[in-house]
């Protein structure tokens, strides 16, 4: 008798088809849960550890089914980015996420306005039960910021599907939310899903959570939008809307969610018009030119941006005239539109009035603009100590070891933050799919923006900062997120070339790493 033979050609085939990487990454994410959930001894840690390992396995598998041409080579990141995104949305609980309370706030009154409902400056027109989540969830949080079981256990006490309590009453708040702080490019996407889960009658938390949804779907669109069109730093953009930092700020009611897709989208654009050769279409101009208008206002000094239009071929606009006319019209009309939405707090910030209305500093006890540029030299030395003291707390908080509201506990541990600044440092190296280099005077020009920028954000937090302070407050590393791409084409060269295709791995040890963070924020969390 013969027994069959157990490493023929047909079992080798069998055994080369197995999706190994996959696996590996599914495997290797479940032992971080069996670890935490051993450390943290929690059976909701050791479920989304399930989860997440899936997510990981879907991505590795993905890039190898797209290697093969089953699938579009952006299917992978897109699984990586909105999976990952509704992870992060889940465990951190309302309120959780830098102003995210005043976010929400401020969505809801659009969402008054679009449905006709009588709003104030010092109220909001709010359902019962909406009211009942803002005293019980939302309330509790801003008084001690703390996530926490309790606020897990707060949030699925509100939870019903359908909202008991409809009729409106007057919601009483300390800020006006005024158009000038909340740009409707920046609020309407969360607005329309607080509108439609307010039509569909649902309860407090699913309200909630819509709107977040719907301001993370905001994000995606602008980011994939960017990927797919620009020539340039493909795998920058993707690296960067991967970091924990980003999906935290992105998968809640934050505007940095729409401001980092528009900095994405407008940099795509720019870029393809500098690289793309013959005329500029009517609707290449239109959109270059709507994209830049809708950025310039979101966060004042986001307009130095703007400098990317100098570089666009004359060529492509027919005449130097032509193209003089739109790049200045284009740029003038930005400052046109932050002089008119954002006029009133710049004008607050440099003479010192119309700060924080919920401090409890007066206005003489803040730094003005105009104070400080009496005195030049005490001005250099402010901006050279705050970056000396608070130079690692930007790196890390940019990248995503500190998210929330800077809760010790939760910090990531530096084994799993240091692996995504060296794929950063990977993306902004030439690479196969990734092979164009910006001529040197533009990449200076990048380098020097980056600079006066990341400046100018420290400079726009005076008014934020007791006078007399030896740094200046208010400035956090999600500030920077918008203006990476900048500094990582800065230092592209010629010099060093990655021969090979990156993408794939990049994107599937980002996605461990950010997923690792967020299962450990979890297990960490449910101890409290």
């Amino acid at each position: 008798m013969k027994l069959a033979c157990v490493d023929g050609p047909d079992h080798k085939e069998r055994v080369g088809n197995l999706p190994w990487g996959a696996i590996a990454a599914f495997a290797s994410m479940l032992f971080c849960g069996l670890y935490l959930f051993a450390r943290y001894d929690s059976k909701y840690t050791l479920l989304l550890s399930g989860v997440c390992a899936i997510v990981v396995a879907a991505v590795v598998f993905s890039y190898q089914m797209s290697k093969k041409g089953a699938i579009d080579s952006l299917v992978p990141f897109a699984i990586a980015l909105v999976a990952s995104g509704l992870i992060y949305m889940l465990v951190y609980a309302p309120g959780t996420v830098p102003d995210e309370i005043y976010h929400f706030n401020s969505s809801y009154k659009y969402s008054d306005v679009i449905l006709g409902e009588e709003v104030s400056d010092t109220s909001i027109a709010m359902r019962g039960d909406d009211i009942e989540f803002e005293n019980n969830v939302l309330f509790d949080f801003e008084v001690q910021p703390h996530l926490d079981r309790s606020l897990y256990r707060n949030t699925v006490l509100e939870s019903s599907l359908l909202a008991s309590d409809t009729s409106y009453s007057q919601f009483e708040v300390d800020n006006a939310y005024s158009i000038s702080s909340d740009l409707p490019q920046l609020k309407l996407p969360s607005a329309i899903g607080i509108v439609i889960a307010k039509l569909l009658n649902l309860g407090s938390v699913p309200l909630f959570y819509l709107g977040r949804l719907f301001n993370f779907a905001y994000f995606c669109v602008l980011v994939f939008l960017a990927i797919r069109i620009t020539p340039i730093g493909k795998n920058i953009f993707m690296v960067v809307a991967l970091l924990p930092m980003t999906l935290h700020v992105a998968a809640s009611y934050s505007y940095d969610a729409g401001t980092i897709g528009l900095s994405f989208l407008f940099c795509a654009l720019a870029f393809k018009a500098m690289v793309n050769e013959g005329a500029m279409s009517r609707g290449e101009l239109i959109r270059l030119g709507v994209v830049a208008l809708l950025l310039s206002p979101c966060k004042v000094v986001y307009v130095l941006m703007l400098v990317l239009l100098l570089f666009i071929p004359s060529s492509r606009f027919g005449s130097r005239k032509l193209a003089f006319r739109y790049k200045a019209g284009l740029i003038v009309m930005g400052f046109v539109f932050i002089a008119i939405l954002r006029l009133p707090s710049l004008l607050g910030t440099i003479g010192g009035v119309g700060l924080d209305e919920a401090s409890s500093q007066t206005v003489s006890e803040r730094y003005s603009i105009a104070g400080l540029l009496a005195d030049p030299v005490y001005f250099a030395l402010l901006i050279l100590r705050t970056f000396d003291a608070l130079g690692d707390f930007y790196l890390l908080s940019m990248i995503g070891q500190q998210p929330g509201w800077f809760q010790g506990e939760l910090y990531a541990p530096y084994y799993a933050v240091l692996p995504l600044f060296i794929l950063l440092v990977l993306a902004s190296f030439k690479s196969s799919e990734d092979d164009i280099v910006l001529p040197i005077r533009v990449r200076i020009v990048l380098l020097v923006t980056f600079v006066v920028t990341s400046l100018a954000l420290v400079f726009s937090a005076i008014g934020w900062t007791a006078e007399g302070a030896s740094i200046i407050e208010g400035v956090q590393g999600r500030y920077f997120l918008p203006l990476l791409p900048f500094l990582c084409l800065a230092f592209r060269g010629n010099s060093v070339e990655v021969k090979k295709s990156i993408v794939p791995s990049i994107v599937s040890v980002e996605s461990f790493c950010s997923l690792f963070i967020v299962l450990r924020v979890f297990a960490i969390a449910l101890t409290l």
